[in-house]
Protein backbone atom coordinates (compact mmCIF):
# COMPACT_ATOMS: atom_id res chain seq x y z
CA UNK A 1 0.00 0.00 0.00
CA UNK A 2 1.41 3.41 -0.98
CA UNK A 3 1.94 6.28 1.44
CA UNK A 4 -0.96 8.18 -0.17
CA UNK A 5 -3.24 5.17 0.28
CA UNK A 6 -2.32 5.03 3.96
CA UNK A 7 -3.27 8.68 4.29
CA UNK A 8 -6.73 8.07 2.84
CA UNK A 9 -7.18 4.99 5.01
CA UNK A 10 -6.36 7.18 8.02
CA UNK A 11 -8.82 9.80 6.78
CA UNK A 12 -11.69 7.30 6.60
CA UNK A 13 -10.74 5.75 9.94
CA UNK A 14 -10.46 9.20 11.48
CA UNK A 15 -13.76 10.76 10.40
CA UNK A 16 -16.24 7.88 10.13
CA UNK A 17 -16.75 7.19 13.89
CA UNK A 18 -17.62 10.82 14.59
CA UNK A 19 -20.16 10.95 11.78
CA UNK A 20 -21.87 7.79 13.04
CA UNK A 21 -21.91 9.02 16.64
CA UNK A 22 -23.22 12.49 15.76
CA UNK A 23 -25.95 10.97 13.60
CA UNK A 24 -27.09 8.88 16.58
CA UNK A 25 -27.47 12.10 18.61
CA UNK A 26 -29.44 14.05 16.01
CA UNK A 27 -32.87 13.21 17.40
CA UNK A 28 -31.71 13.87 20.99
CA UNK A 29 -30.03 17.21 20.40
CA UNK A 30 -32.97 19.53 19.86
CA UNK A 31 -32.72 22.06 22.69
CA UNK A 32 -30.57 25.17 22.67
CA UNK A 33 -28.70 24.01 25.79
CA UNK A 34 -27.83 20.61 24.35
CA UNK A 35 -26.81 22.11 21.01
CA UNK A 36 -24.75 25.07 22.24
CA UNK A 37 -23.96 24.21 25.87
CA UNK A 38 -23.88 20.39 26.00
CA UNK A 39 -26.93 20.55 28.32
CA UNK A 40 -24.76 22.45 30.82
CA UNK A 41 -23.44 19.05 31.76
CA UNK A 42 -19.64 19.31 31.70
CA UNK A 43 -17.98 17.44 34.56
CA UNK A 44 -14.43 18.11 35.78
CA UNK A 45 -13.02 15.42 33.49
CA UNK A 46 -15.20 16.51 30.60
CA UNK A 47 -14.04 20.10 30.93
CA UNK A 48 -10.39 19.04 30.99
CA UNK A 49 -10.68 16.78 27.94
CA UNK A 50 -12.62 19.27 25.80
CA UNK A 51 -10.25 22.11 26.69
CA UNK A 52 -7.19 19.96 26.04
CA UNK A 53 -8.43 18.63 22.70
CA UNK A 54 -9.53 22.08 21.54
CA UNK A 55 -6.41 23.91 22.69
CA UNK A 56 -3.79 21.40 21.53
CA UNK A 57 -3.33 23.77 18.63
CA UNK A 58 -1.42 22.61 15.59
CA UNK A 59 0.43 25.88 15.37
CA UNK A 60 1.48 25.84 18.99
CA UNK A 61 2.42 22.24 19.58
CA UNK A 62 2.30 19.75 16.74
CA UNK A 63 3.57 21.68 13.73
CA UNK A 64 5.98 24.08 15.37
CA UNK A 65 8.00 21.50 17.30
CA UNK A 66 8.71 19.35 14.28
CA UNK A 67 10.71 21.99 12.47
CA UNK A 68 11.36 24.74 15.01
CA UNK A 69 12.63 22.33 17.61
CA UNK A 70 15.19 21.12 15.12
CA UNK A 71 16.47 24.46 13.87
CA UNK A 72 15.99 27.07 16.56
CA UNK A 73 16.76 25.19 19.76
CA UNK A 74 15.61 26.43 23.14
CA UNK A 75 14.52 29.87 21.94
CA UNK A 76 11.31 28.28 20.67
CA UNK A 77 10.44 27.19 24.18
CA UNK A 78 9.25 30.77 24.48
CA UNK A 79 6.28 29.70 22.36
CA UNK A 80 5.13 27.03 24.78
CA UNK A 81 6.14 29.04 27.87
CA UNK A 82 3.81 31.86 26.84
CA UNK A 83 1.10 29.32 25.95
CA UNK A 84 1.29 27.72 29.40
CA UNK A 85 1.30 31.19 30.96
CA UNK A 86 -1.95 31.83 29.10
CA UNK A 87 -3.64 28.86 30.78
CA UNK A 88 -2.29 29.90 34.17
CA UNK A 89 -3.49 33.45 33.50
CA UNK A 90 -7.08 32.41 32.83
CA UNK A 91 -7.04 29.93 35.72
CA UNK A 92 -6.55 32.96 37.99
CA UNK A 93 -9.84 34.39 36.68
CA UNK A 94 -11.87 31.21 36.15
CA UNK A 95 -13.76 31.46 39.44
CA UNK A 96 -14.79 35.06 38.75
CA UNK A 97 -15.86 34.20 35.20
CA UNK A 98 -18.01 31.28 36.38
CA UNK A 99 -19.58 33.44 39.07
CA UNK A 100 -20.32 36.19 36.58
CA UNK A 101 -21.90 33.79 34.07
CA UNK A 102 -23.93 31.85 36.67
CA UNK A 103 -25.69 35.06 37.73
CA UNK A 104 -26.95 35.71 34.20
CA UNK A 105 -29.45 34.08 31.92
CA UNK A 106 -27.72 34.86 28.62
CA UNK A 107 -24.85 32.57 27.81
CA UNK A 108 -22.54 34.37 25.40
CA UNK A 109 -19.48 36.45 26.16
CA UNK A 110 -20.78 39.16 23.82
CA UNK A 111 -24.09 39.53 25.62
CA UNK A 112 -22.30 39.64 28.95
CA UNK A 113 -19.99 42.41 27.77
CA UNK A 114 -22.92 44.31 26.30
CA UNK A 115 -24.73 44.21 29.64
CA UNK A 116 -21.71 45.14 31.75
CA UNK A 117 -20.69 48.06 29.52
CA UNK A 118 -24.29 49.04 28.79
CA UNK A 119 -23.71 49.14 25.03
CA UNK A 120 -25.55 47.28 22.31
CA UNK A 121 -22.79 48.32 19.90
CA UNK A 122 -20.27 46.40 21.98
CA UNK A 123 -22.29 43.21 21.53
CA UNK A 124 -22.28 43.72 17.77
CA UNK A 125 -18.59 44.56 17.71
CA UNK A 126 -17.63 41.58 19.91
CA UNK A 127 -19.79 39.25 17.81
CA UNK A 128 -18.10 40.53 14.64
CA UNK A 129 -14.66 39.88 16.13
CA UNK A 130 -15.57 36.33 17.14
CA UNK A 131 -17.23 35.55 13.81
CA UNK A 132 -14.21 36.84 11.88
CA UNK A 133 -11.75 34.92 14.06
CA UNK A 134 -13.80 31.71 13.85
CA UNK A 135 -13.80 31.81 10.05
CA UNK A 136 -10.04 32.37 10.09
CA UNK A 137 -9.29 29.55 12.51
CA UNK A 138 -11.43 27.04 10.60
CA UNK A 139 -9.64 28.07 7.40
CA UNK A 140 -6.22 27.57 9.00
CA UNK A 141 -7.18 24.10 10.19
CA UNK A 142 -8.39 23.18 6.69
CA UNK A 143 -5.09 24.38 5.20
CA UNK A 144 -3.18 22.01 7.49
CA UNK A 145 -5.57 19.19 6.62
CA UNK A 146 -5.01 19.76 2.91
CA UNK A 147 -1.24 19.84 3.37
CA UNK A 148 -1.33 16.36 4.88
CA UNK A 149 -2.38 14.93 1.52
CA UNK A 150 0.35 16.41 -0.66
CA UNK A 151 1.89 13.66 -2.80
CA UNK A 152 5.55 14.14 -3.64
CA UNK A 153 5.37 11.84 -6.65
CA UNK A 154 2.52 13.97 -7.99
CA UNK A 155 3.12 17.48 -6.60
CA UNK A 156 0.19 19.03 -8.47
CA UNK A 157 -2.37 16.34 -7.77
CA UNK A 158 -5.95 16.95 -6.75
CA UNK A 159 -5.71 15.01 -3.46
CA UNK A 160 -5.15 18.01 -1.11
CA UNK A 161 -8.17 19.86 -2.47
CA UNK A 162 -10.32 16.75 -2.16
CA UNK A 163 -9.08 16.23 1.41
CA UNK A 164 -10.06 19.80 2.28
CA UNK A 165 -13.57 19.24 0.95
CA UNK A 166 -13.93 15.92 2.80
CA UNK A 167 -12.82 17.52 6.07
CA UNK A 168 -15.13 20.49 5.61
CA UNK A 169 -18.15 18.26 4.90
CA UNK A 170 -17.34 15.93 7.81
CA UNK A 171 -16.93 18.69 10.38
CA UNK A 172 -20.09 20.40 9.15
CA UNK A 173 -22.18 17.23 9.34
CA UNK A 174 -21.24 16.08 12.81
CA UNK A 175 -21.37 19.59 14.26
CA UNK A 176 -24.76 20.34 12.78
CA UNK A 177 -26.18 16.98 13.89
CA UNK A 178 -24.73 16.63 17.39
CA UNK A 179 -23.92 20.20 18.42
CA UNK A 180 -21.66 20.85 21.39
CA UNK A 181 -22.85 17.62 23.00
CA UNK A 182 -21.19 15.64 20.20
CA UNK A 183 -18.15 17.92 20.18
CA UNK A 184 -17.28 17.68 23.89
CA UNK A 185 -17.90 13.93 24.05
CA UNK A 186 -15.85 13.36 20.90
CA UNK A 187 -13.06 15.46 22.41
CA UNK A 188 -12.38 12.74 25.00
CA UNK A 189 -11.79 10.18 22.25
CA UNK A 190 -9.84 12.62 20.10
CA UNK A 191 -7.58 13.64 22.98
CA UNK A 192 -6.65 10.02 23.66
CA UNK A 193 -5.95 9.44 19.98
CA UNK A 194 -3.78 12.55 19.74
CA UNK A 195 -1.66 11.50 22.72
CA UNK A 196 -1.25 7.94 21.40
CA UNK A 197 -0.32 9.31 17.97
CA UNK A 198 2.32 11.59 19.44
CA UNK A 199 3.69 8.71 21.50
CA UNK A 200 4.10 6.59 18.36
CA UNK A 201 5.90 9.46 16.60
CA UNK A 202 8.27 9.88 19.55
CA UNK A 203 8.86 6.11 19.71
CA UNK A 204 9.78 5.94 16.04
CA UNK A 205 12.11 8.90 16.57
CA UNK A 206 13.92 6.78 19.17
CA UNK A 207 14.20 3.90 16.68
CA UNK A 208 15.63 6.26 14.08
CA UNK A 209 18.30 7.54 16.45
CA UNK A 210 19.21 3.96 17.44
CA UNK A 211 19.88 3.08 13.80
CA UNK A 212 23.59 3.75 13.14
CA UNK A 213 22.92 4.51 9.49
CA UNK A 214 20.46 7.22 10.48
CA UNK A 215 22.13 8.60 13.59
CA UNK A 216 24.76 10.46 11.59
CA UNK A 217 22.03 12.35 9.72
CA UNK A 218 21.09 14.25 12.88
CA UNK A 219 23.83 16.87 13.28
CA UNK A 220 24.81 18.13 16.70
CA UNK A 221 23.83 21.67 15.66
CA UNK A 222 20.21 20.53 15.65
CA UNK A 223 20.42 20.33 19.42
CA UNK A 224 21.76 23.88 19.79
CA UNK A 225 20.48 25.07 23.17
CA UNK A 226 21.59 28.67 22.69
CA UNK A 227 19.03 31.41 23.12
CA UNK A 228 20.94 33.48 20.57
CA UNK A 229 20.74 30.88 17.83
CA UNK A 230 19.09 32.34 14.72
CA UNK A 231 18.99 35.84 16.17
CA UNK A 232 17.21 37.04 13.01
CA UNK A 233 13.98 36.34 14.88
CA UNK A 234 13.81 39.63 16.77
CA UNK A 235 12.02 41.00 19.79
CA UNK A 236 8.63 41.48 18.03
CA UNK A 237 8.37 37.67 17.83
CA UNK A 238 8.68 37.33 21.60
CA UNK A 239 6.48 40.31 22.43
CA UNK A 240 3.86 39.21 19.92
CA UNK A 241 3.69 35.71 21.38
CA UNK A 242 3.33 37.08 24.90
CA UNK A 243 0.47 39.36 23.95
CA UNK A 244 -1.08 36.74 21.71
CA UNK A 245 -1.11 33.72 23.96
CA UNK A 246 -1.39 35.10 27.48
CA UNK A 247 -4.57 37.20 27.02
CA UNK A 248 -6.11 35.19 24.17
CA UNK A 249 -8.05 32.73 26.32
CA UNK A 250 -9.80 35.42 28.35
CA UNK A 251 -11.21 36.96 25.18
CA UNK A 252 -12.20 33.70 23.54
CA UNK A 253 -15.90 32.87 23.30
CA UNK A 254 -15.16 29.14 23.40
CA UNK A 255 -13.45 29.38 26.79
CA UNK A 256 -16.39 31.22 28.33
CA UNK A 257 -18.77 28.81 26.60
CA UNK A 258 -17.05 25.83 28.26
CA UNK A 259 -17.11 27.44 31.70
CA UNK A 260 -20.82 28.21 31.29
CA UNK A 261 -21.47 24.58 30.31
CA UNK A 262 -20.05 23.23 33.60
CA UNK A 263 -22.41 21.65 36.07
CA UNK A 264 -23.45 23.80 38.98
CA UNK A 265 -21.59 21.47 41.33
CA UNK A 266 -18.30 21.99 39.51
CA UNK A 267 -16.87 24.86 41.59
CA UNK A 268 -14.55 27.57 40.37
CA UNK A 269 -11.43 26.05 42.01
CA UNK A 270 -11.96 22.80 40.07
CA UNK A 271 -12.27 24.78 36.84
CA UNK A 272 -9.00 26.52 37.71
CA UNK A 273 -7.34 23.12 38.13
CA UNK A 274 -8.61 22.05 34.70
CA UNK A 275 -6.97 25.03 32.99
CA UNK A 276 -3.70 24.50 34.85
CA UNK A 277 -3.76 20.82 33.90
CA UNK A 278 -4.23 21.63 30.22
CA UNK A 279 -1.26 23.99 30.38
CA UNK A 280 0.95 21.32 31.93
CA UNK A 281 -0.19 18.77 29.33
CA UNK A 282 0.83 21.15 26.56
CA UNK A 283 4.23 21.56 28.21
CA UNK A 284 4.73 17.79 28.46
CA UNK A 285 3.71 17.10 24.86
CA UNK A 286 5.89 19.94 23.64
CA UNK A 287 8.93 18.36 25.27
CA UNK A 288 8.21 15.05 23.51
CA UNK A 289 7.69 16.71 20.16
CA UNK A 290 10.81 18.83 20.27
CA UNK A 291 12.79 15.61 20.62
CA UNK A 292 10.80 13.77 17.96
CA UNK A 293 10.91 16.76 15.63
CA UNK A 294 14.66 17.05 15.83
CA UNK A 295 15.14 13.36 15.08
CA UNK A 296 12.61 12.90 12.30
CA UNK A 297 12.31 16.26 10.54
CA UNK A 298 16.08 16.71 10.36
CA UNK A 299 16.45 13.36 8.63
CA UNK A 300 13.77 14.37 6.15
CA UNK A 301 15.65 17.55 5.30
CA UNK A 302 19.04 15.88 5.11
CA UNK A 303 17.95 13.16 2.67
CA UNK A 304 15.50 15.11 0.55
CA UNK A 305 16.94 18.61 0.80
CA UNK A 306 14.95 21.39 -0.82
CA UNK A 307 13.82 19.44 -3.89
CA UNK A 308 10.19 19.60 -2.82
CA UNK A 309 10.03 23.36 -2.46
CA UNK A 310 8.18 23.60 -5.79
CA UNK A 311 5.00 22.30 -4.17
CA UNK A 312 2.52 25.10 -3.63
CA UNK A 313 1.74 23.65 -0.20
CA UNK A 314 5.37 23.50 0.89
CA UNK A 315 5.71 27.03 2.24
CA UNK A 316 2.52 26.76 4.27
CA UNK A 317 3.11 23.31 5.73
CA UNK A 318 6.85 22.73 5.65
CA UNK A 319 7.01 20.94 9.02
CA UNK A 320 4.37 18.40 8.05
CA UNK A 321 5.99 17.70 4.73
CA UNK A 322 9.42 17.22 6.28
CA UNK A 323 8.04 14.66 8.69
CA UNK A 324 6.06 12.81 6.04
CA UNK A 325 9.11 12.74 3.80
CA UNK A 326 11.09 11.17 6.62
CA UNK A 327 8.39 8.53 7.00
CA UNK A 328 8.41 7.70 3.30
CA UNK A 329 12.16 7.36 2.99
CA UNK A 330 12.70 5.45 6.21
CA UNK A 331 14.39 2.11 5.52
CA UNK A 332 11.58 0.04 7.01
CA UNK A 333 8.43 0.37 4.92
CA UNK A 334 6.30 -0.98 7.76
CA UNK A 335 7.62 1.56 10.26
CA UNK A 336 7.25 4.33 7.68
CA UNK A 337 3.60 3.48 7.03
CA UNK A 338 2.86 3.31 10.77
CA UNK A 339 4.43 6.74 11.16
CA UNK A 340 2.38 8.16 8.29
CA UNK A 341 -0.84 6.71 9.75
CA UNK A 342 -0.02 8.09 13.23
CA UNK A 343 0.82 11.55 11.91
CA UNK A 344 -2.34 11.81 9.81
CA UNK A 345 -4.64 10.54 12.57
CA UNK A 346 -3.08 12.78 15.20
CA UNK A 347 -3.22 15.82 12.92
CA UNK A 348 -6.78 15.16 11.75
CA UNK A 349 -8.14 14.79 15.26
CA UNK A 350 -6.20 17.80 16.51
CA UNK A 351 -7.53 20.04 13.76
CA UNK A 352 -11.06 18.60 13.92
CA UNK A 353 -11.25 19.15 17.69
CA UNK A 354 -10.48 22.84 17.16
CA UNK A 355 -12.41 23.48 13.95
CA UNK A 356 -15.65 21.90 15.19
CA UNK A 357 -15.66 24.11 18.29
CA UNK A 358 -15.19 27.27 16.27
CA UNK A 359 -17.88 26.26 13.81
CA UNK A 360 -20.36 26.08 16.70
CA UNK A 361 -19.01 29.34 18.12
CA UNK A 362 -19.61 31.10 14.80
CA UNK A 363 -23.12 29.64 14.65
CA UNK A 364 -24.04 30.75 18.17
CA UNK A 365 -22.50 34.17 17.63
CA UNK A 366 -24.74 34.72 14.63
CA UNK A 367 -27.97 33.16 15.88
CA UNK A 368 -27.83 34.54 19.44
CA UNK A 369 -25.95 37.82 19.24
CA UNK A 370 -26.68 39.05 15.73
CA UNK A 371 -30.39 38.24 15.92
CA UNK A 372 -30.30 39.23 19.62
CA UNK A 373 -33.27 37.19 20.72
CA UNK A 374 -33.90 36.96 24.44
CA UNK A 375 -33.38 33.66 26.22
CA UNK A 376 -37.14 33.38 26.77
CA UNK A 377 -37.81 33.78 23.03
CA UNK A 378 -35.18 31.20 22.16
CA UNK A 379 -36.42 28.66 24.69
CA UNK A 380 -40.04 29.11 23.58
CA UNK A 381 -39.11 27.86 20.12
CA UNK A 382 -35.79 26.04 20.49
CA UNK A 383 -36.19 24.04 17.27
CA UNK A 384 -36.13 27.22 15.20
CA UNK A 385 -32.87 28.40 16.74
CA UNK A 386 -31.19 25.01 16.42
CA UNK A 387 -32.40 24.50 12.85
CA UNK A 388 -31.15 27.95 11.90
CA UNK A 389 -27.76 27.10 13.40
CA UNK A 390 -27.59 23.84 11.47
CA UNK A 391 -28.31 25.55 8.18
CA UNK A 392 -25.87 28.33 8.95
CA UNK A 393 -23.06 25.84 9.59
CA UNK A 394 -22.93 24.98 5.89
CA UNK A 395 -22.60 28.64 4.92
CA UNK A 396 -19.85 29.27 7.49
CA UNK A 397 -17.89 26.21 6.41
CA UNK A 398 -18.20 27.10 2.72
CA UNK A 399 -16.78 30.56 3.42
CA UNK A 400 -13.94 29.04 5.48
CA UNK A 401 -13.11 26.53 2.73
CA UNK A 402 -12.99 29.27 0.08
CA UNK A 403 -10.71 31.36 2.31
CA UNK A 404 -8.44 28.33 2.83
CA UNK A 405 -8.24 27.61 -0.90
CA UNK A 406 -7.47 31.25 -1.65
CA UNK A 407 -4.68 31.31 0.97
CA UNK A 408 -3.15 28.10 -0.39
CA UNK A 409 -3.26 29.23 -4.01
CA UNK A 410 -1.57 32.52 -3.09
CA UNK A 411 0.94 30.67 -0.86
CA UNK A 412 0.15 32.94 2.08
CA UNK A 413 2.55 32.73 5.06
CA UNK A 414 0.76 30.49 7.54
CA UNK A 415 2.40 31.87 10.68
CA UNK A 416 1.53 35.43 9.70
CA UNK A 417 -2.10 34.48 9.16
CA UNK A 418 -2.18 32.92 12.64
CA UNK A 419 -0.91 36.11 14.23
CA UNK A 420 -3.26 38.35 12.29
CA UNK A 421 -6.34 36.23 13.03
CA UNK A 422 -5.63 35.25 16.63
CA UNK A 423 -4.00 38.58 17.43
CA UNK A 424 -7.05 40.58 16.46
CA UNK A 425 -9.12 38.54 18.93
CA UNK A 426 -7.07 39.82 21.87
CA UNK A 427 -8.93 43.14 21.56
CA UNK A 428 -11.76 41.56 23.59
CA UNK A 429 -9.53 40.28 26.40
CA UNK A 430 -9.07 43.55 28.36
CA UNK A 431 -12.80 44.28 28.23
CA UNK A 432 -13.66 40.74 29.35
CA UNK A 433 -11.30 40.89 32.33
CA UNK A 434 -12.40 44.37 33.29
CA UNK A 435 -16.09 43.46 33.13
CA UNK A 436 -15.88 40.70 35.77
CA UNK A 437 -14.79 43.21 38.41
CA UNK A 438 -17.35 43.39 41.19
CA UNK A 439 -16.78 47.07 41.91
CA UNK A 440 -17.94 48.54 38.60
CA UNK A 441 -21.46 49.45 37.64
CA UNK A 442 -22.79 48.51 34.19
CA UNK A 443 -22.72 52.07 32.86
CA UNK A 444 -19.69 53.44 34.73
CA UNK A 445 -17.04 52.53 32.18
CA UNK A 446 -18.15 54.85 29.39
CA UNK A 447 -17.54 54.40 25.68
CA UNK A 448 -13.80 55.15 25.61
CA UNK A 449 -12.52 51.56 26.02
CA UNK A 450 -15.15 50.28 23.58
CA UNK A 451 -14.06 52.70 20.87
CA UNK A 452 -10.40 51.92 21.54
CA UNK A 453 -11.07 48.16 21.40
CA UNK A 454 -12.63 48.68 17.97
CA UNK A 455 -9.62 50.73 16.85
CA UNK A 456 -7.25 48.09 18.21
CA UNK A 457 -9.07 45.31 16.37
CA UNK A 458 -9.19 47.10 13.03
CA UNK A 459 -5.73 48.62 13.45
CA UNK A 460 -4.18 45.27 14.32
CA UNK A 461 -5.63 43.57 11.25
CA UNK A 462 -4.67 46.39 8.88
CA UNK A 463 -1.15 46.61 10.30
CA UNK A 464 -0.62 42.86 10.10
CA UNK A 465 -1.86 42.65 6.50
CA UNK A 466 0.18 45.67 5.44
CA UNK A 467 3.35 44.50 7.18
CA UNK A 468 3.11 40.94 5.88
CA UNK A 469 1.76 41.28 2.36
CA UNK A 470 2.32 44.89 1.24
CA UNK A 471 5.32 46.48 2.97
CA UNK A 472 8.75 46.43 1.31
CA UNK A 473 10.62 47.09 4.55
CA UNK A 474 12.40 43.98 5.83
CA UNK A 475 11.69 44.78 9.49
CA UNK A 476 7.94 44.89 8.98
CA UNK A 477 7.92 41.93 6.63
CA UNK A 478 9.79 39.80 9.18
CA UNK A 479 8.13 41.08 12.35
CA UNK A 480 5.03 43.05 11.42
CA UNK A 481 2.42 40.35 11.91
CA UNK A 482 3.82 39.53 15.36
CA UNK A 483 2.99 43.08 16.50
CA UNK A 484 -0.70 42.63 15.65
CA UNK A 485 -1.69 41.14 19.04
CA UNK A 486 0.27 43.87 20.84
CA UNK A 487 -1.67 46.59 19.01
CA UNK A 488 -5.02 44.83 19.47
CA UNK A 489 -4.50 44.26 23.21
CA UNK A 490 -2.77 47.47 24.31
CA UNK A 491 -5.19 49.85 22.57
CA UNK A 492 -8.30 48.94 24.63
CA UNK A 493 -6.08 48.65 27.71
CA UNK A 494 -5.18 52.32 27.35
CA UNK A 495 -8.89 53.14 27.32
CA UNK A 496 -9.47 51.17 30.51
CA UNK A 497 -6.49 52.85 32.19
CA UNK A 498 -7.94 56.23 31.23
CA UNK A 499 -11.30 55.31 32.78
CA UNK A 500 -9.74 54.10 36.03
CA UNK A 501 -7.46 57.11 36.35
CA UNK A 502 -10.42 59.41 35.79
CA UNK A 503 -12.54 57.60 38.40
CA UNK A 504 -10.08 56.74 41.14
CA UNK A 505 -6.70 58.24 40.26
CA UNK A 506 -3.53 56.24 40.83
CA UNK A 507 -5.26 54.11 43.46
CA UNK A 508 -7.70 52.94 40.82
CA UNK A 509 -4.84 52.13 38.49
CA UNK A 510 -3.27 49.92 41.14
CA UNK A 511 -6.57 48.12 41.63
CA UNK A 512 -6.83 47.59 37.88
CA UNK A 513 -3.33 46.06 37.70
CA UNK A 514 -4.00 43.71 40.62
CA UNK A 515 -7.28 42.66 39.05
CA UNK A 516 -5.69 41.81 35.73
CA UNK A 517 -2.97 39.80 37.40
CA UNK A 518 -5.68 37.90 39.25
CA UNK A 519 -4.72 38.77 42.82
Amino acid sequence: MTAQSFKWFAMVFGVLPFLVYAFSLRSKVRTVDSYYLASKDLSKRGLFSTLAATWLLLGNVVVAAMILGGFYGVLNWWMIITWVLGFYFISRHATAIKSALDRREKTTLHSYLSERFNSVYLRKFAATVTFFVSIGIISLELIIGMALFVSFSEPDNFAPLLAGVVLAVTITLYCSMGGLTAVVRSDKFQLGGIIISLGVIAGIAVLILMDPSKRDLVPASSYDLSWSNHASIGWPYYVGLLFLQVPLLTGDFGTWQRIKACKTEVPGPEIRKAFKGVGLLNLFLWAILVFAGVAVATIGLEEVGQSLSSSQFYSSAEPLIDLLVAAKIYTSETIGNILIFSIVIGMLWALMSSADSYLLIAQQTWTTDVFDKSSAEIQSNPNESVDRGRKLSSVIMLISLLVALAAVCREAPLVSLVFIIFGSQTALAPLALYAIRDDIEPSSSGSVPIVMAFLGFVGGILFGVWATFISNDSFYINNGAYLTPLIAFVTPMLGLVFVDLKRNGLKGLGTLIRHFVGT
